[in-house]
């Protein structure tokens, strides 16, 4: 009688198949890129944290409120600080709330995120990381399964047939708040602000709408806002890992 453990895996054994096996352990799953590829972090999603955590909703408002035409023309942009004290970001996910005052209807040909040419993650006044909408498409779209997509078509509006938002603005309307995923170092990385010496902020840039709305002589924005899911721990295991 031959009684095998059950954490052998064969060599020949696919280890994303046998999640459930100690040494089925996917390493690509550890570390996440940032910083266009240029830098490797720990995984907080694979990390194994010990400790007390708890999540903390963070709602924040530009520095400076942008126009409501805001999307009328191109690299018009607008920054949002992160607070000093944050622990590790979970997710991060910016809400629009749009008005069309046009005598048509307004729909999208286009994911929301496309409304924003790119995003840059600024420490003090310098440029950390910059994605673009190219790179922010990717990270909603094609390599989401389509569980996934259906999960979130309620709370982003995209249809994950079309990748198109399902609704019309009527004239004169205002469309339920449209969310907007947020992926960078600071979303992916678990970096607790208190480490960083100078304000972490985040700067988006505009498109035109045109290349996103149909019909959008007089599109506006009426109201945004960063939501941001904290990950915290205890202030003295902060202070702890701050400090090493």
């Amino acid at each position: 009688l031959v009684i095998m453990s059950s954490t052998h895996v064969s060599q020949n054994h696919n280890a994303l198949h046998a999640p459930h096996y100690k040494g089925a352990v996917n390493r690509d799953n550890l570390v996440v890129p940032a910083a266009n590829g240029l830098l490797r972090y720990q995984n907080p999603d694979q990390a194994v944290v010990s400790g007390y955590r708890r999540d903390v909703i963070h709602d924040l408002q530009p520095k400076v409120t942008p126009a409501t035409n805001f999307f009328g023309g191109t690299n018009n942009f607008f920054d949002i600080n992160l607070p000093e004290d944050l622990d590790s970001v979970a997710k991060a996910d910016l809400y629009l709330t749009l008005k069309n005052a046009d005598s048509s209807d307004t729909s999208f040909n286009s994911i929301p995120s496309n409304l924003f040419s790119r995003m840059e993650v600024r420490l003090g006044s310098q440029i950390k990381e910059t994605v673009t909408d190219v790179e922010n498409w990717v990270a909603q779209i094609p390599y989401t399964d389509p569980w996934e997509s259906g999960r979130q078509q309620s709370s982003t509006n995209i249809d994950p047939a079309t990748y198109k938002v399902d609704f019309d603005i009527g004239n004169g309307a205002t469309a339920n708040a449209v969310r907007i995923p947020v992926s960078n170092a600071i979303t992916r990385c678990g970096v607790p602000t208190a480490a960083l010496k100078d304000q972490a902020s985040i700067r988006f840039y505009s498109q035109n709408a045109s290349n996103v709305i149909t019909n959008d002589t007089d599109f506006q924005l009426t109201d945004i806002k960063l939501r941001v899911h904290e990950s915290r721990r205890r202030n003295d295991q902060i202070a702890t890992a701050v400090r090493s």
